[in-house]
């Protein structure tokens, strides 16, 4: 399985990478959605996205993600709760607050 993840704080990038990676995931990550967007891989069957980026944030970034792969699986990480507007944004997404359930997780994607 490939998994997009876009998380712009190093330590949180580094332990998600690692973690999903350990458990058999084909992970690319990225600290921006700029970044994300300026490699236009394969479609991923995943896509883990923070809130809250420099820059474009995750979920703008993520409503054009789904726009061209419509059957990416969107996961939003977020240190802030109070965001179930997101949950309706993008049919089908899940919203998970930090610390991130690494177990959850794998039983999301």
């Amino acid at each position: 399985m490939r998994i997009l993840l876009i998380e712009d704080d190093p330590r949180s990038l580094f332990a998600l990478h690692s973690v999903l990676q350990s458990r058999g995931y084909d992970v690319t990550g990225y600290a921006t959605a700029e970044e994300a967007a300026a490699c236009n891989g394969h479609p991923y069957d995943a896509a883990i996205i923070d809130i809250r980026l420099p820059g474009e944030q995750g979920p703008d970034y993520a409503q054009r993600l789904h726009a061209k792969h419509p059957d990416t699986r969107i996961l939003f990480v977020t240190a802030y709760d109070g965001v179930p507007q997101l949950k309706t944004a993008i049919p089908g997404s899940v919203v998970l607050i930090k610390p991130i359930d690494v177990d959850l997780l794998t039983r999301l994607l």
